[in-house]
């Protein structure tokens, strides 16, 4: 299995040119996530799960295209002679973005905005008018201190 792995990434990175910076990689496959978090806010702004099937898929495929670029910029580094801590830094950093920027594109594709959890870590988000929310509460006032 992890030899299967091995030879996938090797056959991937022998696909791009040895101009092309191992950096550039990186970056090519960060624009797919960006891309997609591009879209998730024109298509579902409030995570509440897509409407078309079709945006789901290309969640899935830019998630994948990052992760193959990913995983050959290093091999891409080796392969050229241009490795260097500050690639790997880059990388790392690009890394880092996008794991937030992924965990979006989930959160999307599963329709956890509205729940609970959704509106707990949204505090501006509520499922009602906040004038109707406020409303209940003067309700609620009034008929407890009828009750006393």
């Amino acid at each position: 299995m992890l030899i299967d792995r091995v030879i996938q990434w090797n056959a991937c990175v022998n696909f791009l040119p040895l101009w092309l910076a191992p950096n550039m990689v990186t970056l090519l496959g960060f624009f797919f996530v960006l891309g997609n978090v591009f879209l998730l806010q024109v298509m579902d702004p409030e995570l509440q799960g897509p409407k078309q099937a079709w945006v789901c898929y290309s969640y899935a495929f830019g998630v994948w295209a990052y992760s193959t670029m990913d995983n050959i910029d290093g091999k891409q580094a080796r392969r050229t002679g241009t490795s260097s801590g500050l690639g790997e830094l880059f990388d790392h950093g690009i890394d880092s973005l996008n794991c937030t920027l992924a965990s979006l594109l989930e959160t999307s594709a599963m329709g956890l905005g509205p729940t609970r959890l959704g509106e707990s870590l949204n505090p501006n988000y509520t499922t009602s008018r906040p004038d109707t929310v406020v409303q209940q509460s003067l309700d609620d006032l009034e008929r407890k201190s009828l009750v006393c």
